[in-house]
């Protein structure tokens, strides 16, 4: 009689942990995970184009481009620049991240880069300044 009901405990023992692992593996539940989208308006549009055109535009000017601190991993990326519409057309960004300076000194780089617009091209650099 001690073995038979062994033998039942280990075959419903075993059947839990069964159903267990395909109740984990089946279930339908989803993380609470937001698609990327795009851009929704014009000049949501405007100053994410602005931002890559001016981290293109300020490595140009950079004595050491390749040490510039603007990756999606840094402090400084520039997906995440302040930009503005400073008028109908135009799109101030803010740039701020670490770069080598001409000494070879990694400083705080600091500029300001305005674009013209027509419609969603941009059509001209109207400054960019190092502050």
């Amino acid at each position: 009689m001690r073995k038979l009901w062994d033998g039942v405990m280990m075959v419903l023992g075993a059947s839990v942990w069964i159903f267990g692992a395909w109740w984990l593996f089946f279930s339908e539940s989803t993380p609470d995970v937001k698609p990327l989208t795009p851009p929704e308006t014009l000049e949501e549009s405007r100053q994410s184009t602005a931002r890559a055109i001016c981290d293109q535009l300020i490595r140009k000017n950079l004595n050491d481009p390749s040490a510039a601190q603007t990756g999606p991993l840094s402090d400084g990326f520039y997906g995440r620049w302040p930009a503005a519409n400073v008028s109908g057309d135009r799109v101030r960004v803010t740039a701020r991240f670490r770069a080598k300076n001409a000494f070879g000194a990694t400083i705080l780089a600091r500029f300001k880069c305005v674009l013209r617009f027509d419609g969603e091209d941009v059509v001209g650099v109207d400054s960019l300044v190092e502050e």
